[in-house]
This record gives structure tokens, sequence and C-alpha cells, in this order.
């Protein structure tokens, strides 16, 4: 787990360099993709880097983590809606999600912890795990998710209880997705109103 991080983290560095040194060599323009959030910090040095050398630099929307997740998990997101949150703030601000409407946490791995060191907080793990099982129940199922940053890739797709969060196989760069613990019921009197069919 720790390996495929770093590997991560060391791709990305390098793609950063070799673009930089060749964008300072001469070439027009250079385009970076990043497998990760565009705006975190790490993005957000580069294009602040650029532009500070002189450089016209601007992030452009791309395929994102979410995107892969919709597609490697067959959701659709327009079918009950998705409430998506990142972990720690998930946490701290003691969220409240519907648990009728599918949940996307982001930055597991790393849920309470700094985003610079990579390492996976398990600690912060088993208060994820003690806060979903408050709100879902501690049997209710979830996904751990990554998506692959290679065309020809499989995304890494674990399911497991909530209680075994803290002992999957979490990575710095994963996900999790909580499905609804219930239906939320329809009223009645707003689908007459719509008039809709029942």
């Amino acid at each position: 787990m720790k390996r495929t991080l770093l590997r991560s983290f060391a791709l990305i560095a390098a793609l950063t360099l070799s673009a930089f040194s060749t964008a300072l060599a001469g070439p027009p323009w250079i385009a970076i993709e990043y497998p990760a959030n565009p705006f975190d910090r790490t993005s957000r040095d580069a294009v602040d880097r650029a532009r500070g050398e002189g450089f016209p630099a601007r992030i452009l929307p791309g395929i994102t983590a979410e995107d892969c997740l919709y597609v490697d998990l067959e959701l659709d997101p327009g079918a009950s809606g998705m409430q998506s949150f990142d972990a720690t703030d998930f946490l701290v601000r003691h969220r409240a999600p519907d648990v009728t409407v599918p949940l996307i946490l982001w930055q597991v791995g790393i849920v309470g912890g700094s985003r610079t060191t990579g390492e996976v907080r398990r600690a912060g793990l088993g208060v994820l795990a003690e806060r979903l099982g408050e709100l879902y129940g501690g049997d209710h199922e979830l996904v751990v998710y990554e998506a692959t940053p290679f065309p020809v890739g499989r995304p890494m797709i674990e399911r497991c209880a909530v209680r075994e969060l803290p002992d999957a196989s979490v990575t710095g760069l994963s996900t999790v997705y909580v499905p609804p613990k219930e239906t939320a019921p329809r009223d009645a009197e707003m689908v007459t109103r719509l008039q809709m069919d029942a």
C-alpha cells in the first residue's frame, strides 16, 4: 500500500519537474495531467510557480476521480442526489448527512492528518468508522475505492462493513462510497401537486 502511494507521488513529482524543465527550455506550451484534484496544494503550487515565472498557466476540466467512481461503481448521481465531504471536515464539523442519499468521503486515508505525509492514519479511520456506525450501523456495507491512473488499469474496489473500515485496504488516495441506508419516502401531496404518476 505504502509503495503504491509513494509511486503515485513520485509520478506526480517527476511529471511536474520534467514538465517545468521542458517548459522553461522553450516550447510555447505544456500540459500536465494530475491524477488528483486539480485544486489540491501540489497542483495549485505548480500553477502558481509557472505564473510566477511569467508563463501563462490555467487549470482545465478533465475526468475526475468522482467521474471514475460513478462509472466504476455504476452509479447514477442524478437518481437520488449525492453528498460529498472531505473525511476530516465530515468529522470535525460533525456533518449530518442524509442517510437516504449516497455519500462520498474523500481523503479517508489521511483523515485527521496532514496531506503531505501520505501515511494512512488507522486511528483516524477508526474514528470515521465509529461516526459512520452511529449513522448507518456497523454492518452497513461501504466501498473503499481508488481510481486507476492508467487507461488499461483497474480500479481498487473493496466492499466491507462500516466496522471493518479501519482494517480495509486504504491508501492515501482512497475514497469511501457509502450507499444509502434506506429510501426516502415520497411526499404524496407533492406528487399530486406536481401531477406525477404515483
